[in-house]
């Protein structure tokens, strides 16, 4: 078979993909949740927890949003789906950068997929 040729642009390429952020969340080295959150005017990030301290009772599973500009947005958004879940965050906060803390915190590993 021969070789086809690769295309001049790939997925990476694509602005939606330009835009969104993925984490693996792992809890004792298995696979426990994701985050993924899209990067346009406003930030909207979904976190589906399945395993480990978040899941005690049920599959922790929430959308946050973060609007306006001047502060780190994803943990804002984080924030805020972790409220709407009605979660008490142990370290984010509006702007503060400390997503991935808010995990480790928890005793989770967080890896980033796509950024």
């Amino acid at each position: 078979m021969s070789k086809r040729k690769q295309p001049k642009r790939t997925a990476y390429d694509i602005e939606a993909i330009k835009n969104t952020t993925v984490w693996a969340i792992l809890f004792e080295g298995k696979s426990a949740g994701r985050l993924v959150a899209y990067h346009g005017r406003a930030m909207t990030c979904t976190i589906s927890v399945w395993a480990g301290p978040l899941s005690e009772r049920e599959t922790f599973k929430s959308t946050g949003v973060a609007t306006g500009c001047g502060y780190h947005k994803l943990s804002g958004a984080v924030y805020d789906a972790f409220v709407r879940a009605g979660v008490t965050p142990l370290v984010v906060d509006h702007g503060n950068g400390l997503s991935a803390k808010e995990f480790t915190d928890r005793g989770y590993e967080v890896i980033q997929v796509l950024s």
